[in-house]
């Protein structure tokens, strides 16, 4: 499409939604979950807005929807661009290709960034400029402080996708993994709903990767992960769902032993330890609320500052999944062998019945060079294999002849 025609798209955009009957349903989708008084929720109002906004993120808004919000009100939405309204004049290649989505977006977000800066030079006269501006005007002004915000010039917007349809399937996803997984909170008693911030870090995507590095379902930083599980050119355990689940276990029971507090601990998984501590001395509160709103740090973004209420929304959704209906989990039938010596894939996979393919699929930390750099040379010592139960014996008797086998059922 020419650039023209986006421009004129994006001008019109907030009109025409409006008049399509958007305009009075950005903040209308119902309510989910709600806040139960447990040990790990966060009492903050400011933060029970978050919640409700990533709970209509996660139920109510697919992919094909795209919200205009406040950055740190993310209640205050000041447009819906519904990708569905646009392929009726535009065509279907508005649903598939993303780059052309996100275009469209960018043009939204220019001309709304330059309706803010008319506020910050006109003051309340901005609203004489043009319907964008009356529109952001009617959002701001049901909140007085963001209000006195946008008329200083210190208001930043932001986009948001829809995940609706990604968090339904990421919750079929789920079933793969999540009976391990609590398994292992468990083990560390720490509450089973932590392990929910999966779907905040990956969608519970095991070949996820960040652009800033990050990996697996459980996103570890390479520096991060070794603190708790390997990582070299061979091995990376960050994509084991399994081992890295041990380890998300591990840092969250670190992250509370230090805070004292599930909802820094939990922030702390995305802000880290060590930055969130230094938050909550400088702010003299472990009240996450007061932190998000008062603590000034370059690397305290959004990101950071929504972490805990995108996972409260994401644990209210995924329940809400079961209000009416048992979970449905896959059977578990997973083994774990740790060997006591080394041996070879080679060997594993001539003395048993399981194939190399089985292999790489149940230990996604084994890395295509791995495979091939250990087919020979042996897997070392102390190292955890994960096969399916039902290839148990066969494994149990070849690495019982190289080393001592634990077997574990989940």
């Amino acid at each position: 499409m020419a650039n023209q025609q986006i421009k004129s798209v994006v001008f019109a955009g907030a009109l025409t939604l409006y008049a399509l009957g958007f305009g009075n349903q950005l903040l209308a989708a119902k309510h989910v979950g709600g806040f139960d008084r447990t040990h790990y929720l966060s009492e903050s109002s400011h933060v029970q807005k978050q919640v409700r906004f990533w709970e209509k993120i996660f139920a109510s808004y697919p992919s094909t929807t795209v919200l205009i919000h406040d950055a740190n009100f993310p209640e205050l939405v000041t447009d819906l661009i519904d990708f569905k309204v646009f392929a009726k004049s535009l065509g279907g290649k508005v649903l598939t290709d993303r780059s052309y989505r996100n275009r469209i977006s960018d043009g939204y977000l220019s001309r709304y960034q330059m309706a803010l800066k008319r506020f910050h030079t006109k003051g309340r006269k901005a609203v004489l400029t043009g319907a964008i501006e009356r529109r952001i005007f009617n959002v701001y002004k049901t909140k007085p402080a963001a209000l006195k915000l946008l008329l200083k010039g210190q208001v930043s917007i932001r986009s948001q996708t829809g995940l609706a349809d990604e968090f339904k399937r990421a919750v079929e996803r789920s079933y793969k993994f999540l009976p391990f997984m609590e398994r292992v909170f468990q083990r560390e008693n720490l509450p089973i709903d932590l392990t929910r911030i999966a779907f905040v870090e990956s969608m519970f995507n095991p070949k996820a990767v960040s652009k800033v590095g990050a990996s697996g379902i459980w996103q570890f930083m390479p520096a991060t992960a070794r603190q708790f599980m390997k990582v070299d050119k061979f091995i990376d355990e960050r994509n084991s769902p399994y081992k890295a689940s041990e380890g998300a276990a591990k840092l969250l029971a670190k992250n509370y032993r230090h805070l004292r507090s599930w909802p820094l601990a939990v922030t702390a998984y995305n802000f880290g330890r060590a930055g969130m501590a230094k938050a909550k001395r400088r702010m003299g509160t472990d009240d996450l609320g007061y932190i998000i709103k008062n603590y000034r740090a370059k690397s305290f973004g959004f990101a950071s500052k929504n972490f805990y209420a995108e996972f409260i929304a994401a644990r209210n959704i995924y329940r809400s999944y079961f209000s009416d209906k048992p979970k449905r989990f896959y059977r578990n039938d997973v083994m774990k062998v740790k060997l006591k010596k080394p041996i070879t894939i080679a060997r594993l996979v001539s003395k048993t019945s399981i194939n190399k393919d089985l292999l790489s699929r149940y230990n996604l930390c084994l890395t295509p060079r791995a495979l091939k750099h250990y087919h020979y040379s042996p897997l070392p010592a102390g190292f955890n294999i994960y096969v399916p139960a039902a290839y148990a014996s066969s494994v149990k008797l070849a690495v019982g002849r190289s080393s001592k086998a634990r077997q574990e059922r989940f």
